[in-house]
């Protein structure tokens, strides 16, 4: 009889040193600061409002009912501009940094 693990996954991180995670640690070196940067002029464009509005919910982690209270604003209106501010950040970033192409599943990175 086999035994059963106590645990069905590790719960410490050495599991995360190898593998899939140090294949895509090269890349994060280099993308996240351009992707900062991308981040940072699409946020720019972005009018005051929808800018004020991805501030207080997304960087500041308000809630919606709080983002309201702070700002002075019906909820709803929170709610419609946070829609309309992702909307306009994803074209901003989209101009900043257009999609690439998706690839066929089949394609494996060169050197994995």
């Amino acid at each position: 009889m086999t035994q059963r693990r106590t645990t069905p996954y590790p719960t410490d991180d050495r599991h995360v040193s190898g593998g899939f995670e140090d294949g895509w640690a090269h890349r994060r070196r280099w993308e996240d600061p351009v992707r900062s940067a991308n981040v940072s002029q699409a946020l720019h464009s972005l009018s005051s409002a929808h800018r004020e509005i991805l501030v207080e919910t997304y960087f500041r982690r308000r809630s919606v009912n709080e983002a309201a209270s702070v700002l002075g604003l019906p909820v709803e209106t929170v709610k419609t501009r946070v829609y309309e501010a992702l909307h306009a950040l994803r074209a901003a970033l989209d101009a900043v940094d257009p999609p690439r192409p998706a690839r066929p599943r089949w394609y494996a990175e060169p050197g994995t």
